[in-house]
């Protein structure tokens, strides 16, 4: 099937086909029109109307839409861009996806990549996207055991942990001598990378009866405004007083009151080496 449409700036879908609910395409002629409506739409795919941004509707793969804003002359077709600013920060605590205490290994769609107990480890975690951090661009992150992700290298750093230890870019979520029994990742095309983390404030642990819950969200700075952004949801947490922070490999960009049942974003600057982190805020998406 080729289906061409364009929506106009009224916000009307011009169609030769057009299907509102993904059902059999049905026949439209040419000079009728098909109501352009959001809930048609997969929210964090489509751009936001502009002067200059076409959209994508992913309801129907058939579908093509052209320039909005052509809206009695001949179309060619275009490509949309990759959202931009589709997702954003606000305010309000998010739990867990997927609990506050064990679940489901792995959750429904995800990868498990740990169903152990171990000590003093870390997983390698591929990124859709380049994220930045200490003015360098990473496509790579290392969740380790003690609670902790970091930037260039995996460490197994338990002791004196610091600013500068491990000695590479990382964000600190309650590190200290944890372990961790499960995680698993989860990777929404090249929007985001999100990683759940089920430890025990302790050398060992019961696998599925974790103390420590992270639910930890790299997000593309291409769809965030250029800004790198982690948001953390946090669960059951037995060692509260670990280490907080975001860092460079030597140097504290900024720390943070860590508490259980709460949600943070972590707001850095283009080239990661400026970093605010708000409580009790959240990402949509």
């Amino acid at each position: 099937m080729n289906t061409v449409a364009r929506l106009r700036s009224d916000g009307v879908l011009f169609a030769n086909l057009f299907d509102e609910f993904s059902s059999p395409s049905r026949n439209v002629s040419v000079d009728q029109y098909g109501v352009f409506y959001s809930n048609t739409m997969k929210e964090g795919v489509f751009s936001e109307l502009s002067g200059n941004t076409p959209m994508s509707i992913v309801n129907n793969k058939d579908l093509k839409v052209y320039n909005y804003f052509d809206e009695l002359t001949g179309v060619s077709e275009v490509t949309p861009p990759a959202p931009s600013g589709t997702y954003s920060i606000v305010s309000g605590t998010k739990l867990p996806l997927f609990g506050t205490g064990g679940g489901a290994y792995p959750p429904s769609g995800w990868t498990g990549i740990q169903n152990a107990s171990v000590d003093d480890a870390f997983l390698t975690i591929a990124l859709p996207f380049t994220f930045y951090i200490a003015g360098s661009g990473y496509t790579t992150t290392y969740m380790g055991s003690n609670s902790y992700i970091t930037f260039g290298s995996g460490s197994t750093a338990f002791s004196s942990l610091s600013a500068s230890n491990p000695p590479f870019p990382k964000f600190m979520f309650g590190s200290g001598d944890n372990s961790y029994q499960r995680v698993s990742r989860f990777a929404f095309g090249t929007d985001y990378q999100r990683i759940r983390y089920e430890g025990t404030a302790a050398t060992s642990g019961s696998v599925g009866s974790p103390n420590i819950v992270l639910e930890i969200t790299l997000l593309n700075p291409s769809i965030m405004g250029g800004r790198n952004i982690l948001e953390l949801l946090v669960g059951n947490h037995s060692r509260l007083s670990g280490l907080r922070m975001v860092a460079s490999a030597s140097t504290q960009y900024a720390t943070y009151t860590l508490a259980q049942n709460q949600s943070y974003v972590f707001e850095g600057n283009a080239d990661g080496t400026s970093w605010t982190i708000y409580t009790g805020y959240n990402v949509n998406y």
